[in-house]
């Protein structure tokens, strides 16, 4: 017998460019950005026996280039959209109204909001650096730049710590954000992206080496586990 923990059912079959990123947000609503570049906030209808969503709002603010990465901040409620060449997009939720540009993110590849207690900060990769934004009630302003010795490619927040975990082409890399100090863990192996899984619950992250997840604690950057997870 065959143990299913999830059931799959379609919920958006109209993006005829192609779904490029995807960000949950509260308990029935979906952010989804596509290779045309377009943001999309998709609610699930009310009632429904099978879930089925519509549209609730669409923009399209990285000028046709796909969008590449959606966070969320609940506190205030903002999408924060990493795909246009002049700077990561910030919008209000649920209208999806452009709040701001970041023109200092320009040439970002990779993002991550850290939205837990306390004030939200976003972390973003540019070059061989990690630039640190926190929330200020009008915006996110520019605060601690952290260099890296590789282009970074991955980030994630170790749940509400001041800890960031990153990823690049060769190592992961655990940060202070604090101090600003970055200690590489180990190479990523054969694995051809760097990937990153935050587990807050348990205070664990999940970094992928070669074809095996490891668990590492969130704060010291650890291994937390005996075996891990071939996949």
């Amino acid at each position: 017998m065959v143990h299913s923990a999830f059931r799959m059912e379609p919920i958006a079959e109209s993006m005829e460019a192609g779904i490029s990123s995807l960000c949950a947000w509260k308990d029935n609503m979906l952010l989804v950005g596509t290779k045309d570049g377009r943001v999309l906030l998709l609610a699930e209808k009310a009632n429904s026996v099978i879930p089925e969503y519509e549209t609730k709002a669409e923009i399209s603010p990285t000028g046709g280039k796909a969008v590449q990465s959606i966070c969320v901040c609940s506190d205030p409620p903002l999408a924060v959209v990493l795909g246009a060449s002049d700077g990561i997009s910030v919008l209000s939720l649920p209208s999806l109204e452009v709040r701001a540009v970041l023109l200092r993110t320009k040439g970002a590849h990779a993002m991550g909001v850290q939205d837990g207690t306390g004030t939200p900060t976003l972390a973003v990769a540019l070059k061989k650096s990690l630039l640190f934004m926190p929330w200020d009630v009008i915006g996110f302003s520019e605060g601690k730049e952290v260099a890296m010795s590789e282009e970074i490619s991955t980030v994630v927040w170790a749940g509400d710590h001041n800890v960031l975990f990153a990823g690049g082409a060769k190592s992961y890399y655990i940060v202070e954000v604090g101090t600003g100090s970055a200690r590489p863990l180990f190479g990523k192996g054969s694995c051809h992206n760097p990937v990153l899984l935050s587990l807050p619950a348990t205070e664990e992250v999940l970094l992928v080496r070669n074809d095996v997840a490891i668990f590492q604690h969130s704060r010291s950057g650890r291994p937390t586990r005996k075996y891990g997870l071939v996949i």
